[in-house]
């Protein structure tokens, strides 16, 4: 029904009357505007936060291969299907939160201590979903030698309580 509305416009725009034409045009333009703004609304987001996005994509791949390892060769469990239904899964994950989060923090400002923070937070925690999951899977692969333990046990603890201090190094390194 779409398709066939923008066809016959289009076919009126180069065949029709001048007033066909015109009305045509205007139909059109009001159909796409709106897909035109947000096109471009998405652009320049991507535009400005393509390293960001570069580096959850690159998570992404990086823990679907040692995920895809460990299903292979350790668990001995590989399937194909399941591989790439995880796979998708992910993704959608981390593009609807990406985009939930954009969205919280257009609503809060990203101006003042407050906004700062939160889009630290926000865009550590898409990035460490993915992330996270590579570096677990590596200290699978690895029998807990790499990356070391207290470095996974910092990451499942960010993402219990989202506090970026369990980043920094503690008195007692054994209380992590």
């Amino acid at each position: 029904m779409i398709l066939k509305f923008i066809l016959e416009n289009l076919l009126l725009i180069h065949t029709g009357t001048l007033i066909a034409r015109i009305k045509s045009s205007l139909l059109l333009s009001v159909f796409a505007s709106p897909f035109a703004m947000l096109g471009d609304a998405m652009f320049k987001w991507f535009e400005f936060n393509i390293v960001y996005v570069q580096f959850v994509f690159g998570a992404i791949i990086i823990d679907h291969i040692l995920g895809s390892y460990i299903h292979k060769f350790i668990k001995n469990d590989f399937s194909i299907l399941e591989n790439i239904k995880g796979l998708m899964i992910k993704c959608v994950l981390v593009v609807t939160v990406g985009y939930l989060n954009e969205g919280f923090l257009h609503i809060l400002g990203k101006d003042g201590t407050l906004g700062i923070y939160l889009v630290v937070i926000l865009k550590l925690m898409v990035f460490v979903y993915p992330a996270g999951s590579a570096w677990t899977n590596s200290s699978i692969i690895t029998n807990g030698k790499f990356p070391p333990i207290s470095w996974t046990k910092r990451i499942n603890l960010f993402n219990k309580n989202l506090d970026i201090k369990d980043f920094q190094k503690k008195d007692d390194e054994n209380n992590i």
